[in-house]
């Protein structure tokens, strides 16, 4: 049975929720009391949990977006999904009762790292048609600006070919990249949470952050860094669900003994990028051009050697620097001309 069939009921509920409570918890909403923290919904034999949204972005007044750890339980299963939503919503303010109206909710993404694609669009499917049915309320204004994590910033001109951050590393490594900031969501009964915006395993004990690489388990003291291996893990990870979420987890529970080198963990919570050579780059003269290659490194990166520049191919787009730490700039518009001599092989 799919993980997702028979909790559209549920998700319309638990979208109707998150829309209604994106202040902070216990603040009135049209003389409500609001629940406690995380807010269980039970539908169609299934349910669905949401833990407690963080409003990220409120530019203007206009548009509000946020972001909430969810999970959810289909019918017939015991083990949750767990994952994340980001909405927007347009907003109006009305000065004279200082509440927000809430209205057009949208879909802006949905992350569930332990489902293969094709389930996982599925669940944002009925998601995303749940979300016209939903009867919008209103919010304190105070409460949404309190729970902004940040003071807004004056809003900007979009400029869609800036550079994501690259990284460069001339030893193994590895980018773990989050949507944003770690959204968060309990491990069972293991007292750990699991960040649900990643594609890795990130665990947190309440003091320490725990990274699973490639078998290899590392510890920090902030989830940005740095990590180093160890080779015992809190009790708590013994108590780590064995199902899909977790099982890569669990099946590195207890660590594994380090073979060679610890790998550099790179972090980041915006788009990003990483060239890693083995060694210091070696070139190798590309027939017919005036470009060399860099063969030592999976990364489609080339060398003009009469300007100094280096070429970097990311998702279609080309970017140039002047060495391979930065800073980057975007190239699609202005390669040089032996870029269109580069044989098809």
């Amino acid at each position: 049975m799919s993980r997702v069939r028979g909790l559209r009921g549920a998700i319309q509920r638990l979208l109707v929720f998150a829309l209604l409570i994106l202040a902070a918890p216990q603040q009135p909403i049209a003389q409500t009391a609001m629940p406690q923290w995380p807010h269980t919904i039970k539908a169609d034999g299934g349910t669905a949990v949401i833990y407690q949204p963080q409003a990220v972005t409120w530019p203007d007044h206009g548009t509000l977006t946020a972001r909430a750890a969810v999970a959810v339980t289909s019918a017939g299963t015991n083990n949750p999904v767990l994952g994340s939503i980001e909405l927007t919503l347009a907003t109006h303010t009305d000065a004279a009762t200082g509440m927000v109206i809430l209205s057009d909710p949208q879909l802006k993404s949905s992350h569930f790292p332990a489902l293969d694609t094709e389930r996982a669009a599925r669940l944002e499917e009925h998601i995303r048609k749940a979300l016209p049915t939903i009867r919008i309320s209103a919010v304190p204004l105070n409460s949404v600006l309190l729970s902004l994590k940040e003071q807004e910033q004056p809003q900007t001109a979009a400029i869609k070919n800036d550079p994501p951050t690259i990284f460069y590393s001339d030893k193994p490594a590895s980018l773990v990249a989050f949507d944003g900031d770690p959204v968060m969501a309990p491990v069972g009964k293991a007292g750990l949470t699991y960040a649900v915006n990643t594609n890795w395993e990130v665990f947190h004990d309440g003091a320490t952050w725990y990274l699973l690489n490639d078998g290899l388990w590392l510890a920090a003291p902030a989830f940005t860094g740095p990590y180093k291996p160890v080779s015992k893990l809190p009790a708590a990870f013994l108590a780590i669900p064995n199902d899909a979420n977790f099982a890569a987890a669990h099946n590195a529970i207890p660590p594994h003994a380090m073979s060679g080198g610890a790998p550099v963990i790179l972090v980041s919570t915006t788009p990003a990028a990483i060239i890693v050579t083995h060694g210091a780059p070696q070139f190798v003269p590309i027939a017919g051009t005036g470009l060399q290659a860099v063969k030592n490194t999976n990364s489609a990166l080339f060398f003009e050697p009469s300007s100094g520049q280096f070429y970097l191919l990311i998702s279609g787009r080309w970017f140039s620097a002047g060495g391979l730490n930065g800073p980057w700039s975007f190239a699609s518009d202005h390669l040089p001309a032996d870029f269109s001599m580069i044989p098809a092989d």
